[in-house]
């Protein structure tokens, strides 16, 4: 059953109250709940003489049984259609994956506690690649690149096993906008959920000898992907000339170019470059703009950073909209959340015929890397990004004068 709030909508089995919205559910009618996998008989407005219709997906895929003039007929069929199909010879090849699923293990799955269900229910649609394999096909090498996937950064799923993406409003949605919803790779523990749920399935399976062995206990779970080189993506020289050319274009959704650009030359975290205030711009006595902002870690608040000439006039556009922050929204001067950023930041690096694999933080890296090739000394570099030494915590490198770093930041062209 679904959560009689339309805006949750979300399915909630028989409980009182929704355990995502907290919204009581009495005052509907309760109808015992069939268990996963075994079908479904519901009446149709459209259809007056034989309204009711039984589907079942026993085999994997939904199977429409039929319309009938009652519900006691639906639920014959289905049963028979169940019965039928419990005595189909294994020799077939029928026996898959989801088949076992849904037919013996969801319901034991169904006895534990909420939070044991949903993250037993999570693991499963992770497994979503092997759900119409026949059990005797599925081999180690099946399983763990199923496992591969999100043991690095991946597309998040929903709890009903959807694909998440970020709409143009910044939020999370299931409809496919083109810009998908990347999380960070899977702890070891979760990883193990989804191994452990492939033992439970074996073990019945094994017991009916549809298999001969475990092939998920060959299965490693426990080392995460290494962050490949695409993932260390920093723009070059050349790129950020290119970023220049394509300031002022007009693409199907709005330009936040200039704001990819002013990340490359500002090295602040993307939340801490959303969140700056006009109240934080200053202009020294030398007539140096800069800000004082930053988050995150001792080394990295309120740091001193200094503002480039080249996005000087990105920055003094900004502050003229009098947005509440500095990179505001440009059609509602509204503060940006990250997820309304990364939706424009992906859709303006595709337009441009860019790699895929730049994100936000390629900003940070750029500056990084081009203000450390410019023989910047190190004390600079420290300062301005907001960290510490490896070696030594230099509490000190934040008190660096403006002056000093600006000088260091004219370095990097």
């Amino acid at each position: 059953m679904r959560c009689i709030n339309k805006r949750c909508n979300k399915e909630i089995g028989d409980y009182r109250f929704c355990p995502y919205c907290g919204k009581s559910q009495e005052g509907r009618r309760h109808t015992p709940k069939r268990a996963n996998g075994t079908g479904s008989v519901y009446k149709r407005k459209d259809n007056k003489t034989r309204p009711y219709t039984a589907s079942s997906t026993l085999t994997g895929e939904r199977v429409s049984l039929g319309t009938f003039k009652t519900k006691q007929q639906a639920l014959a069929a289905l049963a028979e259609y169940e019965k039928q199909y419990r005595d189909i010879d294994v020799g077939y090849g029928l026996i898959t994956l989801q088949y076992i699923y849904y037919k013996f293990v969801a319901t034991e799955i169904e006895k534990l506690s909420p939070s044991s269900q949903k993250n037993y229910l999570l693991a499963w649609h992770r497994l979503a690649p092997l759900h119409k394999m026949k059990i005797a096909d599925i081999k180690t090498e099946n399983i763990q690149k199923v496992i591969d996937i999100y043991a690095q950064e991946h597309q998040q799923i929903t709890l009903e096993g959807k694909p998440v993406y970020i709409g143009k409003n910044g939020r999370k949605t299931t409809e496919n906008t083109g810009v998908p919803k990347i999380v960070q790779p899977l702890s070891k523990g979760t990883i193990k959920q989804m191994v452990i749920l492939l033992g439970k399935i074996y073990k019945v399976a094994l017991a009916n000898d549809w298999v001969i062995r475990d092939y998920s206990a060959y299965v490693s779970y426990g080392s995460v992907k290494k962050e490949s080189p695409s993932n260390m993506s920093c723009f070059s020289d050349e790129q950020l000339a290119y970023l220049f050319e394509h300031i002022n274009d007009k693409p199907e959704v709005s330009n936040y170019v200039d704001y990819i650009i002013a990340m490359c030359y500002l090295n602040f975290r993307v939340t801490e470059f959303l969140t700056i205030k006009p109240q934080q711009f200053y202009v020294s006595d030398d007539n140096i703009p800069y800000f004082i902002a930053g988050m995150k870690t001792r080394a990295g608040t309120n740091r001193i950073v200094p503002v480039h000439p080249k996005i000087l006039g990105i920055v003094n556009k900004c502050l003229a909209n009098s947005g509440e922050t500095v990179f505001c929204d440009k059609d509602n001067r509204e503060p940006l959340t990250y997820n309304k950023f990364r939706y424009y930041f992906d859709k303006n690096i595709k337009q441009l015929g860019l790699s895929s694999s730049f994100t936000p933080h390629s900003c940070r890296r750029t500056f990084s890397t081009r203000f450390s090739a410019s023989g910047a000394s190190e004390t600079d570099l420290i300062a301005l990004m907001g960290h510490t030494s490896i070696e030594v915590d230099r509490k000190h490198y934040i008190n660096q004068e403006v002056k000093t770093l600006y000088g260091s930041l004219l370095k990097m062209e």
